[in-house]
């Protein structure tokens, strides 16, 4: 009978352990862009997925930070976030369409969807440092997934779309490092 709830906690500790640690302090974080890992992504639909369900989740969290926070710089990063990942889901639509009539989801996956709500609930202490923290994780995935694409990916459009944007999604991990968790 206990079998279940063993199950469950080592599903919990083996699927949160590393949102955990990342969440004790930017040290746990790569000091640098370029030191995080490549994914191993080389599907065009695959990749045009997720790239759109990030790319959802960092506008609508960053919409929310405009009229959550008080602190200008999470302000600014947040408005920064809104405007590039905007224009790159402009792109990606684009590029998407050019590379074989490939299917641009226009929602939220459920963990994205889930982290949002995370951030909705959240109180005027627990906001800021909760925001950086996704953020940052978020941005860690995404610099992951373009530098995959960009490297395993079939060559066109939606290649070519992953190396021109990692460098933005490199600095937007640069620039969430340095806002106060």
């Amino acid at each position: 009978m206990h079998k279940p709830l063993s199950i469950a906690v080592l599903v919990t500790t083996v699927v949160l352990a590393p949102t955990v640690a990342l969440a004790e302090g930017s040290s746990s974080y790569p000091s640098s862009a370029e030191q995080i890992q490549p994914a191993a992504v080389s599907d065009p639909q695959e990749f045009t997925t997720k790239a759109a369900g990030a790319g959802a989740f960092e506008i609508q969290s960053s919409q929310l930070a405009l009229s959550k926070t008080q602190n200008a710089d999470i302000k600014a990063f947040a408005q920064m976030m809104i405007d590039d990942h905007t224009n790159a889901a402009a792109v990606l639509q684009t590029a998407a369409t050019a590379q074989g009539k490939l299917t641009v989801p226009a929602y939220l996956d459920a963990d994205s969807a889930a982290k949002l709500q995370k951030l909705q609930a959240a109180g005027t202490a627990d906001f800021d440092p909760l925001y950086v923290q996704m953020q940052t994780d978020a941005h860690v995935d995404a610099v992951a997934l373009f530098s995959g694409f960009a490297q395993n990916g079939p060559s066109g459009p939606l290649r070519d779309f992953a190396a021109q944007t990692l460098p933005t999604l490199r600095m937007h991990y640069q620039h969430a490092l340095s806002l106060p968790h």
